[in-house]
């Protein structure tokens, strides 16, 4: 259409290589971090009434799914302010009506607003995962 790109933004070229090669270099020992932390974070969970929604062997590291059967979404969101996780996607964020996702995966519109989608990043500590819990156990007790 007659336009061109204009300057290339050289530095920020070579920068982004130098990232790619530095999370390269770590993706191994960030993804096994991820695992560990996200399944410690479920298997503490799992005495309670709560079910992991999909695979628990085809999915990402750092992401956990999960239906806290009985307890509205928003109730543990209200209670939990200081805790960054969400009850769907970013980029459906602004939509109120539940997940495609998980009613194509078979959840009842009851379990999609009963479920959270938590991720973890490789600057999320153990300890940070325990306060959650501990957070989070009270108000599976109560249920």
């Amino acid at each position: 259409n007659g336009r061109r790109s204009g300057t290339l933004n050289v530095s920020g070229i070579v920068g982004m290589g130098k990232a790619a090669e530095l999370v390269k270099d770590r993706l191994w020992d960030n993804m096994s971090y991820l695992s560990r932390i996200r399944n410690h974070f479920e298997h503490q969970l799992l005495d309670y009434d709560i079910t992991i929604n999909g695979s628990t062997k085809s999915r990402l590291c750092n992401t956990s799914n999960i239906c806290f059967n009985g307890i509205q979404g928003k109730t543990i969101i209200t209670a939990l302010r200081d805790v960054a996780f969400s009850m769907g996607s970013a980029c459906t964020s602004h939509l109120v009506t539940p997940s495609h996702v998980l009613m194509a995966m078979g959840l009842s519109s009851k379990e999609v607003d009963s479920s959270l989608r938590f991720s973890f990043g490789r600057f999320n500590t153990e300890p940070e995962v325990e306060k959650v819990l501990n957070m989070l156990k009270p108000l599976l007790i109560k249920n």
